[in-house]
C-alpha cells in the first residue's frame, strides 16, 4: 500500500512538472525563433512572432515582455536602416481620388495598396520582375492605376481584376506618369528624356516632345487637359501644347536640378520647385518670369502638390520638412519628420484637403492639417513606425520632433523650460508648460558641448567647440556676452551660486572665470595638462571641482585659484556631487562611492553605494558597479548591466525603475516584481536626462526617435495587429516551428484561433493542410484535416 502511495505521489508530480515547464519551453523555443527571424528575415517577422508570443502566451510575463520591448525598440527605428529596410523601399505613392486607398510603388517591383481607413493592412501585387516600379498615378476614376519601372515599361494595372491590362515598352527608366484630366491619354517620361503621350483606348502613341537634355523627373497636365510640363535635372520646365504638339515655353529661373512641377487644380497656373531650394509660381504658366517666389526650404525641394481647392501648396524637402504655403496670404505652416533628416521624395494632398502624406525611401508617413507630427507612418517592410503619440498635446508634438535629434537635455532650475542641444548642437529652449519653442541660439560656429543655467534661471551660458563661451538672456535667447578666451574646444560651463561669475573648462587644461555682469575675464588657474571636461562649484563658493579627459578629480580654491588636490585614481565621468559646502562625493569606477573634504582629502565612505533613488512608497535602489539593490518596502538584486549604472531614475508612478549603463543600454525594471522587462540599446553610455511624458505613457530622450512606452500594455496598444495580417505564410509555420510553440499545446491553440488575425490563422490551416496530403498513416491525415478545418473557420473561410 505504501509502495501504491509512493507511486501516485510520483506521478502527482510529473504531472505538475509537466504542466508548469511548457511556458518556459514555449517561451525559450520562441526567443530563439524571434532571434532567427531577425537574422534571417528582418525586423518585421521577428516583431510578429513577438507578438504572437505576448498576445497568445502570456501577456503579463517579463519575458515576453522583455522579447516584445528588446525586438521593437532595439531593432525598429533605433537601427533604421538595417535589414531588410534597404531590400525593398517605396518610390512613390499617391491617394486614390475617393480617398479610401493609398497605392505605393516599391523597389521590388511590386505595387503596394494599403487601405486608408486602416493604413496598417495593404495587399501587394507585383507588376514587374527583375526591376522597380519608380512612379504610378491613379485614372481619373479610380479604377486603373498606371506605373513606370526602371525597365522601361509604362503599364495600367486594373484595381477590379488585379491584371495588368496594357504596357508600353521604352529604352530606360520611367519616372514620370500621368493621366490626362479626362482619363483619355497617358503622359510618361524619364531617363531618355522624352515626354510620351498615348492614347490609353487605341495604345497609340500621338506625341512624342523632346527638348530636355537630362531626365525628366515629374508630369503634370494643364486643368483642360490641353497642355503638359515637364520638370528636368537640366534645371528647366518645359510646357507643350498636346493638342498643337508644339513647345510654348521653356521656364530657366532654376540654376539646380528641377524636382517637380504641377498646374493647379483649375485655372493655368504653374507651380515648380528645385535643388537650389527655390519654389516658382507662374499664372498664368506661359508668364516669362514667375509671379511669386516661395522661401522657407534649406535643404532640396523634392516634391510639390497643390491643396484640392488650389488655396494652398505643399512643398517637401530631403531634410525632414514639410512646408504648407497659403498662396494668397504667404502664411506657412511647418511639419517635422519623425526620423532626423529624413530625404522626402514627395508630398501629396488627400482628395478632401484634410490630409497629406509624404513619401521617401523609408517611409511613407500622413500628416493631419493642424499636426505638426505624422498620425501615421508606414514602413517598407510591413511594420507602422512610432508616430506622434502627443498628437493633440502640444508638448507631446514639439518632443516627439526635437528629441530624435537632440544631443543632451538641460532642465531649467524651476522646471519651467528645458534647454535642448540638437543635432546641430544648436541650442532650442522650450516653454513646458506652453508646449511651444521660445527660442533657439544658434550663433555658435561649431558645436555646443554643453550648457547651464544661473541659479535664478535668467541666464544660460554654452561652452562651444568654437572656443567661445555665451552668456544669454533665458528669457529672450538675447545675447549678452560672447566671450573669447580659450585655445581650445570649450567642455563645460557653471554659474556660481551667486550668478556673478561663470567658470568654463576646456581642452586647454584652463579653468577661465568671467564676471557675468560686465563679460570680464577675472582670471584663470594654472594649466594641468590635461583636457578639463567638466566642472561644478561647491554650493559655498570656496571650492571648484573638475574631471580631466583622465578622469582624474581636480579642486581648487575659488578664492585665490590654487589648486588642493589631484586624485590617484581615475573617477567615472559625470558623477561629481557636492552634497554639502565642504563635502563632493563622487564615484570610483568599481561604483563605489568616494567622499572629498578639505581636512581628509578623497576617501572611502564605507557601506555605501554610489547611486542612490528612493521612491515615495519606501523602496530604496542602489548602485554597486552593474548592479542595482533593493532595500525597504521592496528588497532584492538586480542584474542585467554588464559595466557601471550611472544613471537611476524612478518613474512618475513609482513602479518602474530606468537605469543607464556604461554599456550602453537602458534598462526598464518593474521593482513590484524584481524584474526586467528591457535592456535597450540605446544610450552612449553616458547619462541622459529623460522627459516624462504628460500624458503619463511613458519618456523620451534625447537621440531616440520616439516615446519609450510604458508600461507594456501601452507599447502593445501602440501596435496595430493588422499590419501582421498577412506577414505570416504556411512556410513560415513550419520554419519558425509555430506548431510546437503554439499549435501543441490546446489551450493555447484555442486561444490563437479565437483571437488570431486571418492571416495567421489561414497561414496554420494551409500548413496542416499541405501536411495532410503528404501523410501516410490514416490517423495522422486526419489529425491533420481536422485541424486545417478547425483553423480555415476560425480564419472566416
Amino acid at each position: 500500500m505504501l509502495k501504491k502511495t509512493l507511486l501516485a505521489l510520483s506521478l502527482s508530480l510529473f504531472f505538475v512538472q509537466a504542466y508548469a515547464q511548457p511556458l518556459a519551453l514555449q517561451i525559450e523555443q520562441l526567443k530563439t525563433q524571434v532571434k532567427k527571424a531577425a537574422e534571417n528575415d528582418g525586423r518585421s517577422k521577428a516583431l510578429g512572432l513577438a507578438l504572437l508570443g505576448y498576445d497568445f502566451l502570456a501577456a503579463d510575463n517579463a519575458d515576453l515582455q522583455r522579447l516584445l520591448y528588446e525586438t521593437y525598440y532595439s531593432t525598429s527605428e533605433y537601427d533604421m536602416y538595417e535589414g531588410d529596410y534597404t531590400e525593398n523601399t517605396f518610390n512613390d505613392a499617391e491617394w486614390s481620388p475617393n480617398g479610401n486607398q493609398i497605392v505605393a510603388a516599391m523597389a521590388g517591383g511590386n505595387i503596394r495598396l494599403y487601405e486608408a481607413s486602416s493604413t496598417g493592412k495593404f495587399e501587394e501585387f507585383p507588376v514587374v520582375f527583375g526591376g522597380d516600379v519608380l512612379a504610378l498615378n491613379w485614372s481619373p476614376d479610380g479604377k486603373n492605376i498606371a506605373f513606370g519601372t526602371t525597365d522601361g515599361i509604362l503599364g495600367i494595372f486594373n484595381i477590379s481584376t488585379r491584371e495588368i491590362t496594357q504596357q508600353w515598352q521604352h529604352d530606360d527608366y520611367l519616372r514620370a506618369v500621368a493621366w490626362s484630366p479626362d482619363g483619355s491619354k497617358l503622359a510618361a517620361g524619364g531617363d531618355e528624356n522624352i515626354i510620351f503621350i498615348y492614347d490609353v483606348n487605341s495604345t497609340e502613341q500621338l506625341r512624342s516632345f523632346s527638348s530636355h537634355t537630362d531626365w525628366i523627373r515629374n508630369i503634370s497636365w494643364s486643368a483642360d487637359g490641353k497642355m503638359v510640363a515637364a520638370a528636368s535635372d537640366d534645371t528647366t520646365v518645359t510646357v507643350w501644347s498636346v493638342t498643337e504638339g508644339n513647345l510654348i515655353k521653356t521656364h530657366r529661373s532654376h540654376d539646380d536640378y528641377c524636382r517637380d512641377a504641377a498646374f493647379a487644380p483649375s485655372g493655368n497656373a504653374l507651380v515648380s520647385c528645385s535643388d537650389d531650394l527655390n519654389i516658382y509660381l507662374y499664372d498664368p504658366a506661359t508668364d516669362n518670369i514667375p509671379d511669386r517666389s516661395f522661401t522657407g526650404h534649406e535643404n532640396w525641394v523634392m516634391g510639390l502638390d497643390w491643396s484640392p481647392n488650389g488655396k494652398m501648396l505643399a512643398t517637401a524637402d530631403n531634410s525632414g520638412t514639410i512646408i504648407i504655403h497659403t498662396i494668397r496670404s504667404g502664411d506657412q505652416m511647418f511639419f517635422n519628420s519623425v526620423e532626423p533628416e529624413t530625404s522626402w521624395a514627395d508630398v501629396d494632398y488627400a482628395p478632401k484637403g484634410d490630409r497629406f502624406l509624404a513619401i521617401s525611401a523609408y517611409e511613407l508617413a500622413i500628416y493631419e492639417l493642424g499636426t505638426s507630427a505624422p498620425i501615421a507612418r508606414l514602413m517598407p517592410d510591413g511594420n507602422m513606425g512610432q508616430s506622434s503619440d502627443g498628437i493633440n498635446n502640444p508638448l507631446e508634438t514639439l518632443l516627439a520632433s526635437l528629441l530624435p535629434t537632440a544631443f543632451q537635455l538641460h532642465s531649467s532650475p524651476s522646471g519651467d523650460y528645458l534647454g535642448i542641444i540638437d543635432a546641430e548642437y544648436n541650442l532650442q529652449v522650450v516653454d513646458m508648460e506652453a508646449g511651444n519653442s521660445v527660442f533657439t541660439i544658434n550663433e555658435h560656429s561649431d558645436w555646443i558641448r554643453n550648457i547651464a543655467w544661473s541659479a535664478d534661471g535668467n541666464l544660460i551660458a554654452t561652452a562651444s567647440d568654437d572656443q567661445m563661451v555665451g552668456i544669454w538672456d533665458a528669457h529672450t535667447g538675447e545675447m549678452q556676452h560672447f566671450l573669447s578666451g580659450h585655445t581650445d574646444w570649450v567642455r563645460d560651463v557653471d554659474f556660481s551660486p551667486d550668478g556673478k561669475v561663470l567658470v568654463s573648462a576646456g581642452d586647454d587644461g584652463l579653468l577661465r572665470f568671467w564676471d557675468t555682469a560686465t563679460g570680464d575675464e577675472l582670471g584663470t588657474t594654472e594649466n594641468i595638462g590635461s583636457y578639463l571636461l567638466a566642472v561644478k562649484w561647491s554650493p559655498d563658493q570656496r571650492y571648484l571641482a573638475a574631471q580631466s579627459s583622465e578622469e582624474y578629480l581636480f579642486l581648487w580654491d575659488a578664492n585665490n585659484n590654487e589648486l588642493l588636490f589631484t586624485s590617484g585614481e581615475p573617477t567615472l565621468p559625470g558623477s561629481m556631487n557636492w552634497t554639502g559646502d565642504q563635502q563632493l562625493q563622487v564615484q570610483n569606477r568599481d561604483g563605489s562611492l568616494m567622499q572629498w573634504a578639505p581636512t581628509t582629502g578623497l576617501a572611502s565612505i564605507d557601506n555605501v553605494s554610489g547611486l542612490e533613488a528612493n521612491n515615495n512608497s519606501g523602496t530604496t535602489a542602489k548602485v554597486k558597479g552593474a548592479y542595482i539593490t533593493l532595500s525597504g518596502k521592496s528588497s532584492g538584486l538586480l542584474q542585467g548591466h554588464e559595466a557601471q549604472v550611472v544613471s537611476l531614475e524612478w518613474s512618475p508612478d513609482q513602479q518602474y525603475l530606468i537605469s543607464q549603463g556604461a554599456d550602453g543600454n537602458m534598462g526598464i525594471w518593474d521593482v513590484s516584481k524584481q524584474q526586467l522587462i528591457a535592456l535597450l540599446p540605446i544610450t552612449d553610455g553616458s547619462p541622459k536626462s529623460l522627459v516624462w511624458s504628460t500624458e503619463g505613457n511613458g519618456f523620451y530622450l534625447p537621440g531616440a526617435p520616439g516615446k519609450v512606452l510604458l508600461p507594456p500594455s501601452e507599447l502593445r496598444k501602440n501596435i496595430a495587429t493588422e499590419q501582421y495580417e498577412n506577414l505570416f505564410s504556411e512556410n513560415d509555420v513550419l520554419r519558425y516551428q509555430l506548431e510546437k510553440i503554439f499549435l501543441n499545446d490546446a489551450a493555447t491553440a484555442t486561444k490563437l484561433k479565437a483571437g488570431g488575425d486571418s492571416g495567421i490563422l489561414t497561414a496554420i490551416a494551409n500548413y496542416y493542410e499541405t501536411r495532410a496530403a503528404a501523410q501516410v498513416d490514416t490517423a495522422a491525415k486526419a489529425a491533420d484535416e481536422k485541424m486545417a478545418k478547425a483553423f480555415s473557420a476560425a480564419a472566416g473561410e
